[in-house]
């Protein structure tokens, strides 16, 4: 998984790798929750992307990179 994008909690759940109980737990947590409480973390979730990942954003960390490379030269 990617547990750099989740945001325990916030977005998602994390359970503990390879600890079935805990998967288990955490899938009836998603479940349990009201379809406003559902539809929060997905907003939250998304905005997440958009603020970390966008295009604009991964472009111009690699730009930076390139930048800094080139000076190093």
């Amino acid at each position: 998984g990617c547990r750099e994008l989740i945001e325990d909690g916030k977005n998602g759940y994390l359970c503990t790798v390879k600890d079935i109980g805990s998967l288990v737990a955490r899938m009836e947590q998603m479940i349990n929750l009201s379809s406003a409480e559902r539809h929060t973390m997905g907003r939250n979730g998304r905005n997440k992307m958009i603020k970390e990942y966008s295009i604009d954003r991964i472009v111009s960390i690699y730009h930076q990179a390139i930048q800094e490379m080139l000076k190093k030269k």
